[in-house]
């Protein structure tokens, strides 16, 4: 998906999101990642099973919220299958620090 395409896909998707930028930070066999203003991650699936692990990480991230010692991403959009995407997606607050979590030998 390039740069226009998910600037345009989360702006009609999500009304309260203005982009302003856009960066590809990942891209592997399941989904490519973009970081959205600096804050926020989305991740768009590249095929079926790929979407539905992203189901199942939505369903987990917000399970585990609030429980565990050491921050992990909120789920802070859900963008549903519609004309421009094929399969479920997710905005994810970008985390800033995880040095506190980080395990010493």
């Amino acid at each position: 998906m390039n740069i226009q395409a998910v600037r345009f896909l989360i702006e009609s998707s999500f009304k309260d999101i203005k982009v302003d930028s856009v960066q590809l930070i990942g891209s592997g066999n399941d989904c490519d990642a973009y970081e959205i203003n600096d804050n926020i991650i989305f991740k768009f699936p590249k095929h079926e099973r790929a979407g539905l692990n992203i189901k199942k990480e939505i369903e987990i991230l917000r399970f585990l919220e609030n429980k565990l010692s050491c921050p992990i991403p909120k789920v802070l959009y859900v963008g549903v299958p519609n004309g421009y995407a094929d399969w479920i997606h997710e905005g994810l607050e970008k985390l800033k620090e995880l040095d506190s979590c980080l395990m010493t030998s």
